[in-house]
């Protein structure tokens, strides 16, 4: 099991196949490249009792999907489950209740975004989280259906949200954390930059979970180099600093329940440009305030509560500041062979965590050796590829029968070139794709579907502006064409 630095003598024997390369600026960084350290593999591992289910593209290109619980027989992830206390909990999760409380959870169907998601049954175990600091994560298991007059969930901030009723959910009942596998934290990584917390089981497998500096939760940003402390905030697009509406320098932020219980407060907000150059820059936070919104006129949020903002907090954006004052976090893409994950180093090049994922059905990030982005989609027969450069179909059609497929997209960058277009189901976990074609570019006609059924009619492109390009199938591509990626679970 590693659990130490890299040395020194080990790292330099490392092959690093690009370089970041990067400026400080008022804030503001730019990256052109990755670099490719170590085995991702370094980053996790089984124990006695639980293996390690991961994704592996090759030569140490590693992606943890979750630890198989051999003697319960689930999938499960670490959590904490209360301040500095943590357990392998199940892999499923519950966020709806019933009635108002927010404390008796029920079993919705389906439970995700996921075309695919699995059937529930009496007795499956999921997670549930919770407002209470001394116990931030349970287990609950399903029991009965049953018809639920009124519904609430818990969002990211801990406010409770009233919802409709369900006219079938599972009743759900306790169930105790001490037939799951418990953890212990440590750190691992260079102390004067980023470290990540590891979480090493009873049983001796260990996985690295969140990042920290200077003792303070951290979010990397690749482009900065840095590890950035506090909650994440964004820019808020309908919020204004005053009564007039005119001054839009506000940002919003959640506060997670767990930073809420230690005390972090949101300090900086991170923004990267949307041209091909990207810059990001940071800004600190100013004072909390009460923003204004535009509904029917200028008045403050407060008073409107526009639906979504429960539970936000608002702050006054200040001025930028720069970022060499936080913790030193290298991207990295980590592997060595055709396939390479995306993930952090610290300060010395030692990998300390894969980067997480951006979409419900991506399981790691995941890019070819020449640092072209790819998404791991299941083939007809069963195997896992990793696929670049790729877009679904749309609702539109090249013909006046609505049969031939295109896909709409607005030109972007030269890396954002679309290559592929999949045919499938992309919604499904994960994604899975009946058949794969070269990307053409079109410029004839264009038709949808109406809404008297079997009717196609031309698509209005003049209500665009600009008016979208389009892709049409051209030759059909074999996924032996695409690296192989395997669904593995340790024996």
């Amino acid at each position: 099991m590693f659990t130490g630095a890299l040395t020194t003598a080990r790292l330099k024997a490392i092959a690093t196949l690009m370089v970041l390369s990067t400026c400080g600026c008022a804030g503001k960084t730019q990256v052109t490249s990755f670099v490719v350290h170590g085995d991702a593999s370094e980053l996790f591992g089984s124990g006695t009792r639980l293996k390690a289910h991961y994704l592996d593209g090759g030569s140490g290109a590693r992606y943890l999907i979750a630890f198989h619980d051999t003697e319960l027989g689930i999938e499960c992830n670490f959590v904490e489950t209360s301040q500095g206390r943590y357990a392998c909990l199940p892999l499923r999760s519950l966020s709806t209740f019933a009635g108002s409380s927010c404390t008796q959870p029920v079993v919705q169907t389906p439970q995700s975004f996921c075309n695919n998601e699995p059937s529930v049954a009496a007795g499956d175990s999921f997670t549930v989280a919770s407002t209470d600091c001394s116990a931030l994560q349970g287990v609950f298991s399903a029991v009965e259906q049953e018809a639920v007059d009124s519904t609430s969930w818990i969002d990211q901030a801990g406010s409770c949200t009233s919802h409709g009723a369900l006219p079938s959910a599972w009743s759900t009942k306790s169930e105790p954390l001490t037939q799951f596998v418990r953890g212990t934290a440590s750190l691992v990584g260079a102390p004067e930059a980023t470290q990540a917390v590891r979480v090493t089981a009873e049983d001796g497998a260990f996985t690295n979970l969140a990042l920290t500096a200077n003792g303070e939760p951290c979010t990397a940003y690749a482009d900065l180099e840095r590890c950035v402390p506090g909650p994440v905030t964004q820019r808020s697009f309908i919020a204004f600093v005053d009564a007039s509406c005119s001054e839009k320098a506000v940002a919003e932020v959640r506060v997670p329940i767990r930073d809420q219980c230690i005390g972090a407060q949101p300090r900086y907000l991170v923004e990267t440009s949307t041209s091909c150059a990207a810059e990001t820059a940071v800004h600190a936070l100013g004072d909390r305030l009460d923003p204004y919104v535009l509904l029917g006129g200028c008045q403050l949020l407060s008073s409107s509560d526009p639906r979504g903002t429960e539970g936000n907090s608002y702050y006054r954006i200040g001025k930028p500041v720069s970022s060499a004052e936080f913790a030193v976090v290298h991207a990295a893409a980590l592997g060595t062979g055709e396939l390479t994950v995306r993930g952090f180093t610290d300060g010395d090049g030692v990998p300390i965590r894969t980067a997480p994922t951006v979409s419900f059905t991506e399981r790691g990030s995941w890019a070819l050796r020449d640092g072209t982005r790819c998404n791991v989609l299941l083939a007809p027969d069963g195997q896992l590829h990793c696929v670049p450069q790729i877009a679904g179909e749309d609702s539109v059609f090249s013909d006046a029968g609505c049969t031939q497929p295109l896909t709409r997209y607005r030109p972007g960058c030269p890396n954002a070139k679309i290559e592929y277009l999949a045919a499938g189901d992309l919604r499904s976990c994960p994604p899975r794709f009946d058949h794969i074609f070269a990307a053409r570019e079109y410029s004839g006609p264009v038709y949808r579907t109406s809404s008297t059924p079997g009717q196609c009619i031309p698509d209005g492109l003049d209500q665009e502006d600009p008016p979208p390009s389009f892709l049409s199938h051209g030759e059909a591509v074999s996924p032996d064409h695409f690296p192989l990626v395997l669904d593995t679970t340790d024996q």
